[in-house]
């Protein structure tokens, strides 16, 4: 029965003599502990930050760029899409059992239509009506 309940308690000890060793070599590596290394590492971030180029005009710049890129692939996209639903179309008008169905043909043309004429007037009026070109 002795044996039993040490078979029992096992994992506890287990338990008990790793946090005991865990807050023993806690202690030692905070008496052994570099007091003046956060200092220094918070020093040598604000110089890192001091340092860099990047600041508000950069980033706009690059957001400029970004949506001038998604605006001018917009158009071609949104007519290839204009394309697969005429497809789609034509593919429901040949087909004499009515499977495919005209409306999705039809939302596929006006949603890719809209993308296209959206993205050409939205880089028409950024590019010449504002007057960023």
């Amino acid at each position: 029965m002795k044996l039993w309940n040490q078979i029992k308690d096992a994992p506890l000890a287990l338990y008990v003599t790793a946090a005991s060793l865990t807050m023993t070599a806690q202690r030692v590596a905070a008496q052994t502990a570099d007091v003046l290394n956060p200092i220094q590492q918070v020093e040598d971030a604000r110089t890192a930050a001091q340092a860099t180029t990047l600041d508000v005009d950069s980033a706009k710049s690059g957001a400029e760029k970004v949506a001038d890129v998604a605006i001018v692939w917009a158009a071609p996209i949104g007519l290839l899409i204009a394309l697969f639903g005429f497809y789609l179309l034509h593919k429901a008008n040949q087909d004499e059992s009515g499977r495919t169905s005209k409306g999705v043909a039809l939302g596929t043309i006006i949603i890719g239509g809209c993308t296209a004429v959206f993205s050409v007037l939205t880089f028409v009026v950024v590019e010449y009506i504002i007057g960023t070109k």
